[in-house]
């Protein structure tokens, strides 16, 4: 027999081993594992204690958490472990919004936190082996005990093909065939007070066959799958001071022609911000500083030609105003007060949270017919939108519940803008034309719409545009463009990120990828451009901000940089088929930024680069001269 993995108990210092507050979300003695799910405010989810005389570890809340061993290629194997389960009950959790049954257990061949099987202790009141697909937790075999919450339990898994037998204290307790899940990781799972004595995996002869016969197979299929791909090189190293970690607070500033010319950032740096405060600054392609001045807390910012004179222009909420400052040389071009707001806009901190910045984002628009970007279109966090000219001059505003999100689109080719914000459409002129159904309930719950993508998706022009829409808990939504829901998913968990892109030539349209976050961290599900599941798989557990980029003529890849692990290009299938040479600068969560939105040819090689934002510096990749070896 091979040992696959353990929990390294004995080795491992009394005290906290696994925090969600810490980076990198894992300590030294656990070796490869890690935590894959965690919350809000939960400082230790995971900690070594002593039960008697041996030590064991402790889940110490009522919060969903996992701990998480393996690399996906695990078939057949065997698992042993002891569990002790001390409460029956749960809270709700990200993850299960509305369960509060106590479970404790582990899940095996584990692909993501929602695709997994799992053997669990549950409410004190029976053994569950369990098939998790989605929201589901569906029974494979259950068995009615009266749980002691003083003692351990011994449970032994054995996994063979479709087989799955489980025993208990030495007895046989369940004997299934299940053709679900056919391998994957190992994970230790609790949402109440739990103790785990030991778990040790073994795989022997056969299952070690096995696992070598599929990381042959998928090495072969991701060289093909890469043949003919050039070699990801960096083309451009921008150094500036350091940005603050904060969506939309580095821009890429590029000439009409979409030549790269600098890049504009907000810092807190000095000498370039006060001590306590904050600056935006624009520095050339060398580092240089082209100019500076400083701005308030809550400062956000976009760049595009608003006023029509073939320059970018930075547009600048700062503070009480909001400013227009030439992108070359910080001229300040234009100035007025920021849009007003009844008393459901900006509508402060939710709690007793510090209030929300007056305005959250700013996305060029064309409301009047000038043409793409004269116009633009502002929201705060969740319930105010304004349209606004390049003059700076409101044209109207709305008080609606919404979201993170606003998008403007000619939905209805009159060369108009219609605005998407949040869950509602609107016309040109502010007045609502549809909302999407459910979205009372969505409100509710305390959902609201992160991502939108409006464009050709389905490959058939015929029935009109498609609208994606990620709703946090809620799931992903695909409408038509009048606003009718074609396919909704629920149960992806919390679906925050969004992005499409021709990662299937094979697939009409193109194809739409949606990350997790907060409950179930770092799980990409693929969907057709009408909405039809393809796959869904969970290579690291972070926040799911991930890229596509043009690497070939008719196709795109998936780059992933959010951990080292993780980090790559990814294929149409889900395959890691071409590595990321820098992965080290990726690091968990936010430390990365993706410049989706500035993707373009600005080395002239003829394909997409791309650029990420790393300490101190942004860095610009080309593809190479030659195929990758």
């Amino acid at each position: 027999m091979t040992l696959l993995t353990q929990l390294p108990i004995e080795s491992a210092p009394e005290g906290a081993v696994f925090s969600a507050a810490e980076q990198p979300r894992r300590l030294s003695p656990f070796g490869d594992w890690s935590l894959a799910t965690w919350l809000h405010g939960i400082c230790w989810e995971w900690c070594i204690t002593r039960d008697g005389p041996r030590k064991v570890l402790e889940h110490p809340t009522i919060f969903t958490s996992c701990l998480l061993a393996g690399d996906g290629s695990w078939g057949d194997f065997t698992i042993e472990f002891d569990l002790r389960q001390m409460r029956p009950l749960a809270d709700t959790s990200m993850d299960e919004i509305f369960n509060t049954r106590g479970r404790s257990g582990v899940m095996f061949r584990y692909q993501a936190l929602r695709q997994s099987y799992a053997l669990l202790l549950e409410c004190q009141e029976r053994v569950v082996l369990a098939c998790r697909n989605g929201e589901e937790w569906t029974p494979l075999a259950t068995r009615e005990i009266k749980v002691d919450p003083a003692r351990y339990y011994r449970f032994r898994i054995e996994c063979k093909g479709e087989r799955i037998r489980c025993r208990m204290d030495g007895e046989p307790l369940f004997d299934v065939t299940d053709p679900t899940f056919r391998r994957g990781r190992i994970a230790v799972y609790a949402n109440t007070l739990s103790r785990f004595g030991f778990l040790r995996a073994e795989a022997d002869d056969e299952g070690e066959a096995d696992v070598a016969a599929y990381l042959s197979a998928e090495r072969l299929a991701a060289a093909r799958s890469a043949e003919g791909l050039a070699e990801p090189v960096l083309w451009k190293r921008i150094p500036h001071p350091v940005a603050v970690k904060a969506t939309g607070c580095v821009t890429l500033d590029l000439s009409p022609a979409g030549q790269l010319e600098g890049v504009v950032i907000i810092t807190e740096d000095p000498p370039h911000a006060e001590p306590g405060g904050r600056a935006l600054m624009s520095v050339d392609l060398d580092g240089n500083v082209r100019w500076s001045r400083p701005i308030c807390e809550h400062a956000r910012l976009g760049i595009w030609d608003l006023d029509g004179d073939g320059r970018r222009e930075v547009v600048l909420f700062d503070g009480p105003a909001i400013k227009l400052l030439d992108a070359a040389s910080g001229e300040l071009k234009n100035e007025a007060s920021a849009p007003p707001c009844n008393e459901r806009g900006n509508r402060g901190g939710r709690e007793n949270e510090k209030p929300y910045a007056p305005i959250f984002r700013m996305v060029p628009a064309n409301v009047r017919g000038l043409g793409p970007g004269r116009d633009f279109v502002a929201i705060d966090i969740y319930t105010a939108v304004w349209a606004l000219n390049d003059k700076l001059e409101l044209l109207w505003w709305r008080s609606r519940e919404h979201g993170h999100d606003v998008l403007p689109y000619d939905i209805d080719n009159d060369g108009l803008d219609e605005i998407m914000c949040g869950h509602v459409m609107f016309d040109q002129d502010g007045s609502e034309l549809w909302e999407v159904p459910g979205a009372e309930d969505m409100i509710f719950t305390h959902d609201h719409v992160d991502r939108i993508e409006i464009g050709e998706f389905d490959g058939d022009p015929s029935n009109g545009l498609e609208i994606v829409l990620t709703c946090g808990n809620a799931g992903v939504f695909f409408l038509d463009q009048e606003g009718r829901v074609r396919a909704h998913h629920p149960d992806l968990g919390h679906a925050q990120h969004l992005s499409t892109g021709r990662f299937r030539p094979e697939i009409p349209g193109r194809q739409v990828l949606v990350g997790t976050m907060w409950g179930n961290p770092g799980s990409r599900t693929l969907f057709t451009g009408a909405g039809e599941r393809l796959w869904t798989i969970e290579p690291d557990n972070s926040t799911g901000r991930d890229l596509p980029v043009r690497w070939a003529p008719d196709r795109d890849l998936i780059l992933i940089v959010s951990t080292p692990a993780a980090a790559g290009f990814y294929d149409g299938y889900g395959r890691r088929i071409m590595p990321f040479a820098d992965a080290h600068l990726s690091t968990y969560d936010r430390a990365i930024l993706s410049l989706s939105k500035d993707a373009g040819d600005h080395a002239g090689a003829g394909s997409d680069d791309f650029a990420l934002l790393a300490e101190g510096e942004v860095l610009v990749y080309t593809q190479g001269q030659g195929p990758i070896a």
